[in-house]
Parts: structure tokens; sequence; C-alpha cells
């Protein structure tokens, strides 16, 4: 019934799953700028403890059926995705991949992930690419962050360094622990 500050040394700003993920014409909701800001300010700037900070290196598949949210198939690669046999793209994916989603339909029944698609489905893929996640880096050094801030990365698999190479990671960290880009 009542909110404050909970009886820690320090938190953890978790900078993702930002947006609507129960609307299936919604963008991207692991992360974007817009959504993002109002972690940023307003009422956690400046916050009463340390924060640390976990950024988003995921992707996953969000499965609308009827029109509702029915499951999230977590690490699925857009790739899965281009059979034409059972899949056709919702809108030109070629202008969503700066948008970091993409949609599709499923259009013969298939399984994936272990989970059966049906024909009418709607499948939004969603993830962050290398450019969105140094932005991302960049809102977060505004907020109010510790000066020993420990950076994290959610969630770290098998497929995370073909798309997140070591250096990309280096420079998110160099950007958080620049003292130049605090309030």
């Amino acid at each position: 019934e009542q909110t404050g500050v909970p009886p820690v040394d320090r938190g953890m700003l978790m900078f993702y799953n930002t947006g609507d993920i129960e609307d299936p014409a919604y963008g991207n909701s692991i992360f974007t700028p817009a959504d993002a800001e109002k972690y940023t300010s307003g009422t956690l700037h400046p916050y009463p403890l340390p924060l640390d900070l976990a950024l988003p290196v995921f992707s996953w598949t969000l499965v609308y059926r009827d029109a509702e949210l029915w499951k999230i198939l977590p690490g699925m690669e857009d790739t899965e995705l281009s059979d034409t046999t059972f899949f056709a793209p919702a809108v030109s994916n070629d202008l969503l991949q700066k948008a970091s989603f993409s949609r599709s339909y499923v259009k013969k029944g298939t399984f994936r992930s272990g989970h059966y698609l049906r024909p009418g489905d709607l499948l939004r893929t969603e993830w962050i690419s290398p450019a969105t996640l140094l932005e991302a880096a960049s809102l977060a050094a505004g907020a109010s962050l510790s000066d020993a801030t420990t950076v994290s990365f959610f969630h770290l698999e098998q497929t995370t360094p073909h798309r997140y190479q070591t250096p990309l990671l280096d420079s998110v960290c160099r950007i958080i622990r620049t003292p130049q880009k605090r309030k």
C-alpha cells in the first residue's frame, strides 16, 4: 500500500521492457528511447539509492492469437520466420529492420520453440540493434546512477556474441562511466 525507498544498500535500474507488450500494433516493447526517457527523468532523478544498470541484449517473438498476447518465445531469431511456406510478412520487414522489430503472420500451422503456431497468429519479433543499445547507454548515463555503476547485460546466451561483440559492449560501458554524461 505504501511506496518508497526499499531497505537495501543499492538498486538496479532494469532499462528494458519499457513498452506495451499487450498491444499487437505497438513497435518494440523491449526498448524505445521515447519510452525509456520516463525512467531517466522525473521521480527517478535523483533516486535516493545508488543505482546499477541492466541493459537489454535479448530478442523474443511475441505471439498474438485472436488479437491478444498468447505466448512469448524467447531467443527466436527473425531469420526463423523467413520460411515463406509457413510465414508471411505483415508489412514490409525491410522498413522495419531499422526499428528493431518485424511482424509476420502464420500462413500454415507449424511448431516453433515447442509451441504450435496456428494460421492467422501474428508474430512480432523484437531485438535491440547495436545502435539502439548505444542510445540506451547514452540515455541511462543521464540517470541517477552510482559512481561505481555495475553494468549488466540481460540476457547473455549463445547468440549474443554475433550480435553484440566485445568492442560494442566495451563502448556501452565507457558511455555509462563517462562522468561528463552524468547530470
